[in-house]
C-alpha cells in the first residue's frame, strides 16, 4: 500500500506557515493559533498579542499564502493570490484580517496588508515595504488601530508658561531639561517612552521655520497628555536598518494624533513622533526570545499641531 505523501505545494504552505510562526512567537514573542482543519476556509490562524508576557486586547486573524513572489513579481506590489468569496468573508469579518504572503526565497521574506472592510476592489496587491518580520508587530497593530479605532477622549493640555522678557528658546529648553529629560513616559503596551536630547535637536533641527520652532516649543507641556491612556499610533514610517557586527538595528517611526483641548485656547490636533529602534541578532529565528542581545525602546522625536478641523463637540 502507496503511503500519503507531501506534495510539494504541501511543502511549500508548510514552510510559509513554520516562518511565520517563527516570526510570531520567537521574533514578536506573541501567539498563533492554527484553525485546524480549516484548509481553504479562508483563514489559517489568529494571532494573540503579547507585551512583556503577558496577554493584550490585541488580536488579528491571518491568511498565509506562500510562493516565489520576488521571483515572479520584482517590482515593489504584486497582486496577492486570492479569491473573491475569501475577499467577502475578510470584509464582512468583525476581527481584523492581516493576508500574509511568505516568498519562499532564499532568503524567506514575508509581507502583509490588512483587509480594509471599506474596499470594494475585487483584488490586492501587497507592497513590498510591509515587512512581516521579527520587529513589524507594532505597525501592524497601528494599521488595525487606524481602520478598528475606538473613539479616544481628548486630552486636557498646557500650553508653554513663558515669562515676559525671556527668550521662548532658552525657557523651552530648561522646560525640557527639567520636565521631559530623562522621565520616560509610561506605556502600558510600549513600556517607557524616553525623552534624549535627540528629540530636543529635532524640533530645533535647521529647515525648520522659526514660527514652526515656536509652536513646537507651545506644545511641549502637552506631550504627556496625548500620549496617555497608552493610545497606539495611527501611522508608521520604517527607517533603513543598521547593522552593528551580529544585531541589527532596526527603526520605525511611529505616529500618534489626539484632540487636546485648552483652557486658554481654541483645542487643535497634536501630532507627536517617536522612534522605536530594535536590536535583534542576525540569528533572531535560532536565539531564545530571552537572548540579552534583544533590546527595544521608543524615543520622543517631536511634537506639531496640525491643520485639521475639531469636531465642534470639542470647541466648548
Amino acid at each position: 500500500m502507496e503511503k500519503p505523501q507531501l506534495t510539494p505545494r504541501d511543502e511549500i504552505g508548510r514552510h510559509g506557515a513554520n516562518y511565520i510562526r517563527t516570526v510570531v512567537e520567537t521574533g514578536w514573542r506573541a501567539i498563533l493559533q492554527d484553525f485546524q482543519g480549516t484548509n481553504d476556509r479562508g483563514l489559517d490562524g489568529v494571532i494573540l498579542d503579547t507585551h512583556n508576557g503577558a496577554m493584550t486586547s490585541y488580536q488579528f486573524n491571518v491568511q498565509i499564502k506562500t510562493s516565489s513572489f520576488n521571483s515572479k513579481y520584482p517590482g515593489e506590489t504584486f497582486p496577492a493570490p486570492v479569491s473573491e468569496k475569501h475577499l467577502l468573508l475578510w470584509r464582512e469579518s468583525n476581527v481584523p484580517v492581516v493576508l500574509i504572503c511568505v516568498d519562499i526565497g532564499p532568503p524567506t521574506q514575508a509581507y502583509w496588508t490588512l483587509i480594509r472592510p471599506d474596499s470594494e476592489s475585487s483584488s490586492i496587491r501587497i507592497n513590498k515595504k510591509n515587512e512581516f518580520g521579527p520587529t513589524d508587530r507594532d505597525n501592524i497593530i497601528s494599521e488595525i488601530q487606524g481602520i478598528y479605532s475606538t473613539k479616544i477622549s481628548p486630552a486636557v493640555g498646557k500650553i508653554l508658561p513663558i515669562p515676559l522678557n525671556h527668550s521662548i528658546r532658552k525657557f523651552a529648553k530648561e522646560y525640557y531639561y527639567q520636565n521631559l529629560l530623562g522621565k520616560p513616559q509610561k506605556h502600558l503596551v510600549f513600556g517607557p517612552i524616553e525623552f534624549s536630547w535627540k528629540g530636543w535637536r529635532h524640533i530645533t533641527r535647521r529647515g525648520r521655520s522659526m514660527q514652526n520652532i515656536a509652536n513646537s516649543f507651545m506644545l511641549l507641556p502637552s506631550i504627556r497628555h496625548v500620549l496617555d491612556q497608552n493610545i497606539f499610533p495611527t501611522k508608521w514610517r520604517p527607517l533603513k536598518p543598521i547593522n552593528h557586527g551580529n544585531l541589527i538595528q532596526h527603526r520605525t517611526l511611529l505616529v500618534f494624533y489626539r484632540v487636546v483641548t485648552f483652557n486658554n485656547r481654541a483645542p487643535a490636533w497634536i501630532k507627536v513622533v517617536i522612534e522605536r529602534h530594535v536590536f535583534l541578532p542576525k540569528d533572531w529565528a535560532l536565539a531564545s526570545p530571552d537572548d540579552p542581545r534583544r533590546i527595544t525602546n521608543y524615543k520622543f522625536l517631536s511634537v506639531y499641531e496640525i491643520s485639521r478641523p475639531v469636531e465642534p463637540m470639542y470647541m466648548n
